[in-house]
Order: C-alpha cells, then sequence, then structure tokens
C-alpha cells in the first residue's frame, strides 16, 4: 500500500497511465451510482416542488377533480374523493410521518452513543416502520452493538432510549392516524417492498400511498350497491 501511494504522489499522470484498465473500470461502476444518486435526489426535488404547486393551487385542483369524477362516477364522485383523501391522509399522518419521527429520533440517539453504521440502522428502522415490522427487531442488535462498543453506564442510557423509540409509534399512530388506518398491513407491506423494488427510496414512500388507495378504490367498487359503500 506505501508503495503504490508513493507511486501515485511521485508521479500521478504515469501511475494513472500504468493502471488505465482499473480506473477505467473502478471510474465507471462509480460514475454509475453517482448518476443513480443524483438522478433520485433530482426526481425528490422535483417532486417536491410539483406537491408545492399543487397544493398552492388545491382548491382548483379539488374542483378539478370533482368535474373529472363526477364525469366517471356520477352521484358517488364526491365519495370517492373524499374516500381517496382520506386514505391518503391516514398512510402518510399514521404510517410515513411516524416512520420519519422514529427514524430521526432513532438516528439522534445512535450518534450520541457513537454507533458503528448509524445511517444503516436508521433506514433500517425507517424500512421497518413503514413496512409495520416491530422497530424493536431492528434495535436489538444495535443495543447488542452498543454494550460491546461503549461503557455499561451510557450503553445501559441508550438501551433505554432506543426501546422508548421502538415502542413510541404505540402512542403516536391514535394521535396522527384519526379515524384509523382501513387500509390492510399486507398492502402497506406489499406497496412499501414494490415501491422500493422500483422507484427506490422515494418508491419506499409512494408506494404504499398508491397501493393502498388503489385498494380503496376497489373496495368501493366491489362493494358498492350503486349509492353507498358498505363499511
Amino acid at each position: 500500500m506505501y508503495n503504490e501511494w508513493s507511486a501515485l504522489s511521485s508521479n500521478a499522470k504515469a501511475y494513472a497511465l500504468e493502471h488505465k484498465d482499473i480506473f477505467i473500470d473502478k471510474g465507471t461502476g462509480l460514475l454509475s451510482r453517482l448518476t443513480g444518486f443524483f438522478g433520485t435526489l433530482f426526481v425528490f426535488v422535483a417532486s417536491f416542488l410539483i406537491s408545492v404547486v399543487l397544493m398552492y393551487k388545491a382548491e382548483f385542483g379539488y374542483k378539478t377533480g370533482q368535474l373529472l369524477f363526477g364525469k366517471l362516477f356520477g352521484l358517488q364522485s364526491d365519495e370517492i374523493i373524499h374516500m381517496c383523501r382520506d386514505t391518503i391522509r391516514s398512510v402518510v399522518k399514521g404510517i410515513l410521518l411516524v416512520a420519519v419521527i422514529q427514524t430521526v429520533l432513532a438516528l439522534i440517539g445512535f450518534k450520541l452513543i457513537g454507533l458503528p453504521a448509524a445511517g444503516f440502522f436508521a433506514f433500517l428502522i425507517l424500512v421497518a416502520a413503514i413496512m409495520q415490522i416491530p422497530a424493536l427487531l431492528v434495535m436489538i442488535p444495535a443495543i447488542l452493538l452498543a454494550f460491546s462498543t461503549s461503557d455499561t453506564t451510557p450503553a445501559i442510557i441508550f438501551t433505554v432510549y432506543a426501546i422508548a423509540v421502538a415502542l413510541s409509534d404505540n402512542f403516536l399512530k391514535p394521535i396522527l392516524l384519526g379515524k384509523g388506518l382501513q387500509t390492510p398491513m399486507i398492502i402497506i407491506l406489499v406497496g412499501t417492498l414494490g415501491g422500493m423494488l422500483l422507484h427506490g427510496i422515494i418508491g419506499l414512500f409512494v408506494g404504499a400511498v398508491v397501493l393502498s388507495v388503489a385498494h380503496r378504490l376497489y373496495m368501493f367498487w366491489v362493494n358498492s350497491d350503486g349509492s353507498t359503500l358498505k363499511k
């Protein structure tokens, strides 16, 4: 390793020409990963800006939706619009927002205790919380790692904090969910996994919302008697 660094520092051009095949091979992979990262970042920023525009014109969008659904569903249009709205709100507040809160709190604890791979553990917390898997399953390896890398007292304090964060969804969901989520958890799970496989981190959030709305529309269709939705 010393010889390689010495050759690179003494004559970088000659070293690059001598190892050009390795640089081209590794550089192509690195460029591909950077392109994917910046592409995802661009899509996220663009989505955020589009959301801001849509929220600014929310009243116009609502009226347009009424006209569109009125043509498609007639007298049931308002019921369907409100059903879609309530489903999106339930998923966003009851699933996604709770998952983000848990992830942020967990990341703070990981950073304070100096946990190795804190970002990776935080991402696992995010995925588990959205998929409705107990976050405690991710916290247990983090707690064991904290005891092996930190002193006993800080590790015990971290354990109490980690358990509290893992169980925080038990009181956050009733506060944020309101009427309750009518979508089965298997739908949330499939939407989360499918969205993540298709669109990465953005799909992790969007997949659950889209599939939940699709499920509610399907249930409306199969249960409707022509005027009302059977609860």
